[in-house]
């Protein structure tokens, strides 16, 4: 009998789930935060033992339907993390990781811990909750076994079809199929905050944003969404706790900035910024600032950026200046927060952080009337927060 290599198992297989669906689709009207629960599948023998929903969300006033694959946590659903989960290419099909691409490659895990509570599960060579069952060809449907090792076993997965047009993820319009790296990432963030209001019961557990390959490039800027809605009260609010990201090629040279585009300055912005933050948490102060300080150089330009982003980037600014500023207080370098706390000021001249950091500067070097006047001008705008 001769033997199919495992992607040309991969794809038959999908091609019969893509009827499958699409026969679906064609017999039903899919609403967006629509779901329904899967209990069996093809080539599965018996009913799924974990519990699996598939649905749509819709995102963009709705002219985008996006697709997505939830696996309960086969432990403590109620208290387990909630991992969103983004694939590679661009363009490839969650399926994929739901079946296939988990797999045994160098993956940075950026929260202490997260990291324990998968520790036993990292040396295996999958980590998706099914997989396929290698053995020579018959001319039958392929076989999937239960993979005892899965990331269900500890946390609740959401693999999503992002962006527009991935897997059974559609437009309803030509001007919503055309979407770029940033317009995806709001996309997603969108979606991820329509998901928990559907899915209600897991509003307060800890929630993880992973992904893998191409993903690597847009899961830092979703990042930046959700912190940014969470830090402007944007409901529901989001309980982020880290990113998960999976490398499968050697780190390439960092463009220079002159080299970059309007749109990778920002990304590459929010990477820094991101770095910078992993630092200050670990107490690494003086090398978090310069990550921050860094970030603020490859946006400080307002005219090299167009009309759609003046606002991300202005955030970025502030946010960056914000936590150098904090740096610089832990480093007893008061003259740096109090000259990085007036650049937010200038622009925004009721950021009660910057004021609040300011005055705790002035109060160190002796200037009690400037530290008065901030903590006066910080208390008019936020009165309660005394």
């Amino acid at each position: 009998m001769a033997m199919l290599s495992p992607c040309a198992v991969f794809c038959q297989f999908l091609f019969i789930i893509i009827i499958i669906i699409r026969v679906l689709q064609v017999t039903s009207e899919v609403a967006a935060a629509s779901r329904s629960p899967v209990k069996l599948l093809p080539g599965f023998e018996g009913p799924l033992p974990f519990q699996m929903e598939t649905g749509y969300v819709g995102v963009g006033e709705s002219e985008v339907q996006l697709f997505y694959y939830f696996v309960k946590s086969e432990n403590n659903p109620a208290e387990d993390p909630l991992l969103l989960w983004l694939t590679g290419g661009p363009g490839c099909s969650g399926f994929s990781n739901l079946i296939y691409e988990i797999e045994d490659e160098k993956y940075f895990i950026e929260v202490k811990f997260f990291r324990l509570a998968l520790s036993k599960l990292l040396s295996t060579p999958s980590r998706s909750p099914l997989r396929f069952k290698l053995a020579p060809y018959n001319g039958s449907l392929p076989t999937l076994e239960l993979n005892q090792h899965s990331w269900t076993q500890v946390s609740n997965i959401i693999f999503l079809d992002s962006p527009v047009g991935t897997g059974f993820s559609y437009a309803t319009t030509s001007r919503a199929s055309n979407s770029g790296d940033f317009q995806s990432t709001q996309m997603i963030y969108e979606f991820l905050r329509k998901w928990l209001i559907d899915y209600a019961e897991f509003l307060s557990n800890p929630v993880y944003v992973g992904g893998e390959s191409y993903s690597g490039l847009t899961l830092p800027l979703v990042v930046q969404h959700i912190s940014n809605g969470n830090e402007d009260g944007v409901e529901p609010f989001v309980n982020l706790k880290a990113s998960v990201k999976k490398s499968t090629s050697p780190p390439s040279r960092e463009k220079a900035s002159w080299e970059m585009s309007e749109q990778e300055k920002i990304e590459t912005a929010v990477r820094k910024k991101e770095d910078g933050n992993l630092l200050f948490k670990s107490g690494k102060y003086q090398r978090a600032g310069k990550k921050y300080d860094k970030a603020v150089d490859y946006i400080s330009e307002d005219g090299c950026f167009g009309d759609g982003d003046h606002k991300v980037v202005k955030a970025l600014r502030v946010s960056c200046w914000l936590n150098g500023a904090a740096c610089c207080l832990k480093l007893n370098n008061f003259n740096g927060a109090i000259e990085l706390c007036s650049k937010v000021i200038d622009i925004e001249f009721h950021n009660v952080k910057a004021l609040y950091r300011r005055a705790q500067a002035y109060m160190e070097t002796a200037d009690l009337v400037l530290a008065e006047l901030d903590i006066k001008k910080a208390l008019e705008v936020e009165p309660q927060n005394r």
